[in-house]
């Protein structure tokens, strides 16, 4: 597995509240790579209430879908919920090596029992609604142009950079 292309980014367009109890978070990986991505989340303050291995961390999994892919990289893509509006997470990733690795805030390292106690996960420590992006509805079944009248007509020749060649032409 390639390890360098592993991506996550929290309070990013890869991890944000899509609706008041939803959280969604996103992980990229390197194209055709992966087999499989497994999200363990929980609540922060739990037994674990510090980073110093004192207690056992309680989470959940549940299953990433690989949702989008481009020639380079494949996004895997899982929604939980959070009833007291906190969260912590971390990624567990199984190669098409067969190789399973843990990927939390600060590292990537081999899977196991004991390395899941010591994740440093990603956190957010509370959402707020106001967080939120809201998008009118009407936006939904909008259809957007964007007109570029300069790519028209040079309206005025008096403000083209020194050298600016005429639509079409060569050098």
């Amino acid at each position: 597995m390639e390890i360098s292309a592993l991506y996550h980014r929290p309070d990013s367009e890869m991890a944000y509240l899509k609706t008041a109890d939803v959280f969604q978070i996103r992980l990229r990986t390197k194209h055709d790579d992966v087999r499989s991505v497994e999200l363990l989340y929980g609540d922060p303050y739990g037994n674990k209430v510090n980073e110093k291995d004192e207690g056992s961390w309680e989470y959940e999994t549940v299953r990433m879908d690989r949702t989008f892919e481009t020639k380079y990289h494949d996004y895997w893509e899982a929604e939980v919920t959070m009833p007291l509006k906190r969260l912590q997470y971390a990624f567990r990733i199984t190669g098409n090596d067969g190789s399973e690795v843990l990927y939390d805030d600060r590292r990537v390292m081999d899977c196991s029992d004991d390395d899941i106690d010591r994740l440093s996960c990603f956190r957010m420590p509370y959402l707020h609604e106001i967080d939120r992006v809201k998008t009118p509805e009407w936006v939904r079944n909008t259809v957007w142009y964007q007109i570029f009248p300069e790519r028209f007509a040079n309206g005025d020749r008096s403000n083209d950079p020194e050298g600016t060649l005429p639509w079409g032409g060569a050098e």
